[in-house]
Protein backbone atom coordinates (compact mmCIF):
# COMPACT_ATOMS: atom_id res chain seq x y z
CA UNK A 1 0.00 0.00 0.00
CA UNK A 2 2.85 2.52 0.92
CA UNK A 3 4.71 1.41 -2.51
CA UNK A 4 1.48 2.39 -4.21
CA UNK A 5 1.02 5.98 -2.33
CA UNK A 6 4.31 7.00 -2.93
CA UNK A 7 4.27 6.08 -7.13
CA UNK A 8 0.71 7.76 -6.96
CA UNK A 9 2.10 10.85 -5.47
CA UNK A 10 5.22 10.45 -7.60
CA UNK A 11 3.18 10.49 -10.74
CA UNK A 12 1.11 12.82 -9.46
CA UNK A 13 4.36 15.51 -8.98
CA UNK A 14 5.36 14.77 -12.62
CA UNK A 15 2.31 15.71 -13.80
CA UNK A 16 2.21 19.19 -12.05
CA UNK A 17 5.67 19.60 -13.78
CA UNK A 18 5.05 18.51 -17.11
CA UNK A 19 1.80 20.86 -17.03
CA UNK A 20 4.31 23.97 -15.56
CA UNK A 21 7.02 23.08 -18.43
CA UNK A 22 4.05 23.28 -21.24
CA UNK A 23 2.63 26.52 -19.89
CA UNK A 24 6.01 27.85 -20.19
CA UNK A 25 6.54 27.05 -23.50
CA UNK A 26 3.46 27.81 -24.43
CA UNK A 27 4.35 31.46 -23.11
CA UNK A 28 7.86 31.85 -24.59
CA UNK A 29 8.20 34.38 -27.49
CA UNK A 30 10.64 34.49 -29.66
CA UNK A 31 11.75 37.87 -30.56
CA UNK A 32 15.05 38.14 -33.08
CA UNK A 33 17.24 37.44 -31.42
CA UNK A 34 15.82 36.13 -28.23
CA UNK A 35 13.07 34.31 -26.12
CA UNK A 36 11.26 36.16 -23.86
CA UNK A 37 8.10 35.34 -21.36
CA UNK A 38 5.55 38.10 -21.47
CA UNK A 39 5.88 40.70 -19.06
CA UNK A 40 9.75 39.67 -18.17
CA UNK A 41 12.07 41.72 -20.02
CA UNK A 42 14.76 39.71 -19.89
CA UNK A 43 15.87 37.53 -22.80
CA UNK A 44 15.96 33.42 -22.46
CA UNK A 45 19.13 31.91 -24.42
CA UNK A 46 18.12 30.74 -27.89
CA UNK A 47 20.63 27.83 -28.28
CA UNK A 48 19.65 26.61 -24.97
CA UNK A 49 16.44 26.54 -25.25
CA UNK A 50 16.11 25.10 -28.69
CA UNK A 51 18.60 22.93 -28.14
CA UNK A 52 17.66 21.38 -24.63
CA UNK A 53 14.83 23.11 -23.33
CA UNK A 54 16.60 24.70 -21.06
CA UNK A 55 15.55 28.44 -19.72
CA UNK A 56 18.44 30.21 -19.42
CA UNK A 57 18.56 34.24 -18.89
CA UNK A 58 20.72 35.70 -21.16
CA UNK A 59 23.06 37.63 -18.80
CA UNK A 60 25.63 38.81 -20.95
CA UNK A 61 25.71 39.44 -24.87
CA UNK A 62 28.84 39.71 -27.12
CA UNK A 63 28.86 42.41 -29.34
CA UNK A 64 30.51 41.41 -32.64
CA UNK A 65 33.63 43.97 -33.23
CA UNK A 66 34.70 44.66 -37.08
CA UNK A 67 37.29 42.01 -37.75
CA UNK A 68 35.54 39.38 -35.42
Amino acid sequence: MLDLSRAKRYAEEKVEELQRAMKFSQDLIFRKPFYYLKDDPNPYCPGCWDSKKMANHVTRVRVPQMGD
